[in-house]
């Protein structure tokens, strides 16, 4: 007898396992094929015994959503630990926990889009279509120190235009998705989660 790849042959093309495929999973069940495929091309062997197994099956995990607990903690935290931009931060957790708007319509959300209170803005959804999402008291007031914030930062004399973004990042420009990801994960991995968070 001889080997291939840990697998012990006969001649007579007996094949001697000694495990159960079901055992290896599926990257380890997955190499087994593999390597049976390239012996058989190179003529080592005659047949290929693992044509007839099923590929194991991952077992798919549902998404571990964030506690209440856990969201309020998070919008907390610019005000207990500034790491970036405190009071923008504090106003992009709270109006993405208030309104449910998703990241890509809250990064997109220009001044002429918001009421004149500030308490609603319209939206660009899915498919295009406009809708109408309202913030609650506490994201108002953090949207309005925000603002005020930012003209004293970039030193800005006049009113805003309706065209420029909401949200900014230290340098002026309009803040983007990837970078509230970042904005977000080093909060949560200093307010206690220690682990990946996705807005």
């Amino acid at each position: 007898s001889w080997k291939v790849k840990g697998v012990n042959l006969k001649m007579n093309n007996e094949i001697k396992f000694g495990f159960r495929f079901e055992d290896l999973g599926f990257e380890g069940n997955f190499k087994i094929q593999i390597s049976f495929r390239k012996n058989l091309s190179f003529d080592y062997i005659k047949i290929n015994p693992t044509t007839e197994i099923k590929n194991v099956k991952i077992p798919k995990t549902l998404p571990r959503f964030m506690t209440g607990v856990e969201v309020d903690r998070i919008c907390e935290e610019p005000k207990i630990n500034p790491l970036l931009w405190a009071l923008r931060d504090y106003a992009i957790f709270e109006m993405l926990y208030s309104s449910g708007c998703r990241l890509s319509e809250l990064v997109n959300l220009k001044i002429g889009d918001f009421s004149v209170d500030l308490s609603s803005a319209k939206v660009k959804g899915k498919g295009k279509k406009d809708r109408i999402v309202y913030f609650g008291e506490d994201s108002v007031n953090a949207l309005k120190s925000y603002l005020l914030d930012r003209k004293k930062r970039f030193k800005i004399e006049t009113s805003y235009d309706k065209n420029d973004f909401i949200f900014v990042n230290q340098k002026g420009t309009p803040l983007t998705s990837r970078g509230v990801g970042f904005i977000l994960s080093k909060y949560s991995s200093v307010e206690g989660t220690k682990r990946h968070v996705n807005p």
